[in-house]
């Protein structure tokens, strides 16, 4: 329809590179593309100006295992050649490496202490790293892990507000204010500035509270009698003078005009201002837009309104919008989706958490599939859903330059060994 009469059409596309079937693409739309239009003229393009040959090598005999639903192939069975084996003009070998770690932590760890013996050894830049994961989901560990490092470092996401730390304490400190009985949320606020109660008295706190089967507040309430320390006595006290208030405040006024009082209360818009926290001021003013939106369009202006609201939202899988990061720089490590990288490059490239049901990822079925018989497409032979977590890996190996690292550890938080 847009061709005609002149046929004047160009199509450019890798049926290797194909990642998008989660937005309704389909790899048919190239493997058949010969099929629909036979006289078409084919330009292979395999020169690589990008990585050293045996990084290409590798990538090249991985993508072999989704033979025969490839266009290679598929063009060799109809007698036609086509060789999709990339030539690399970089002269030198690169790097090509497997580790094997213990545990997700220390995967997390030696891949940060990996990239800061490159970038001392090589005098790289920080933007020359990057990480990818294969879900926002599995960034955590490694954000956590530079932050320890104190890399300067950019999550590359539009979602996962929620997930921040800075809005994981304060949602913490709003969930106790909702209902004092939270003694996750409870711990987590004692373990947080301005607290920061120490080792010792949580663990005397947390034993009282399993002992006699109570909550964590209820043990707060008895600190007096169970030894905690003088200084984790006057944070105790100042924390419940502090629930106190905000609780009175809470029956009389909105969600939002609570918010602000809590953050100068806590001390947080006075620690913001240091110049490290410009990002966690970002996602925290992002948390305040959420708040008057649920307001605008609610007629429940309350704290339990919001919680039962950010409750639903987060239940449904929801991980809130980030904002854009308005202070980024060039010079920091990317942590990044493997679909989000597609097109990009890095001289190091970290794949990390490539084990079973992780990277490849267990396959999510339609809630309502589609008969097979009103598909009109060509359907590729096999694993569908391998193949493609095949060819989004092969992405991955792609956007290396210099250096590729492919991680794994035995321990993901569960009881067997993962392969």
């Amino acid at each position: 329809m847009l061709a005609q009469p002149a046929n004047n059409i160009t199509v450019v596309g890798d049926d290797d590179q194909s990642i998008y079937k989660f937005r309704g693409a389909s790899i048919s739309n190239i493997l058949e593309f010969k099929h629909d239009y036979p006289q078409a003229r084919e330009v292979f393009l395999t020169t690589n100006y990008r990585s050293y040959q045996n990084i290409l090598d590798s990538a090249y005999e991985f993508i072999q295992l989704n033979n025969p639903n490839r266009l290679e192939v598929k063009l060799a069975g109809k007698g036609r050649s086509l060789s999709k084996k990339l030539i690399g003009q970089r002269q030198g070998q690169g790097i090509v490496e497997h580790v094997l770690y213990n545990n997700v932590q220390d995967e997390a760890r030696g891949v940060v202490e990996k990239i800061i013996e490159l970038q001392k050894k090589n005098k790289v830049d920080w933007n020359d790293f990057a990480i990818l994961v294969r879900a926002n989901s599995q960034a955590a560990p490694f954000l956590q892990a530079l932050r320890q490092a104190q890399l300067p470092h950019t999550y590359v996401a539009n979602r996962g507000l929620y997930q921040e730390e800075i809005v994981i304490s304060l949602i913490s400190y709003l969930k106790l204010l909702d209902n004092y009985h939270e003694s996750g949320a409870l711990y987590r606020v004692l373990t947080d500035e301005p607290f920061s109660l120490g080792q010792d008295d949580l663990a005397k706190l947390s034993y009282q509270a399993n002992k006699h089967t109570i909550s964590l507040y209820e043990a707060l309430k008895q600190a007096t009698t169970i030894g905690v320390s003088t200084a984790g006595f006057t944070q105790i006290n100042k924390l419940l003078e502090l629930i106190e208030k905000h609780t009175a405040v809470a029956r009389q006024h909105s969600a939002a005009e609570l918010y602000v009082m809590i953050v100068n209360d806590l001390g947080i818009n006075e620690r913001l201002q240091h110049p490290a926290a410009v990002r966690d001021a970002q996602f925290l003013t992002a948390f305040y837009q959420r708040v008057q939106r649920y307001e605008t369009d609610s007629s429940d202006r309350t704290l339990a309104g919001f919680m039962r609201y950010l409750a639903l939202e987060l239940e449904s899988g929801e991980e809130g919008e980030l904002p854009p990061d308005t202070e980024e720089g060039p010079e920091t490590v990317k942590v990044v989706t493997v679909h989000s990288a597609k097109g990009l490059e890095w001289r190091y490239v970290f794949m990390v958490q490539l084990v079973d049901k992780r990277f490849p990822s267990v396959e999510r079925r339609e809630a309502i599939e589609l008969p097979i018989e009103l598909i009109k497409e060509t359907l590729p032979e096999g694993d569908i859903h391998l193949q493609e977590e095949r060819r989004l890996f092969y992405v991955g190996l792609t956007r290396a330059r210099d250096g590729l690292f492919l991680t794994r550890a035995h321990d993901y938080f569960g009881k067997t060994t993962k392969r």
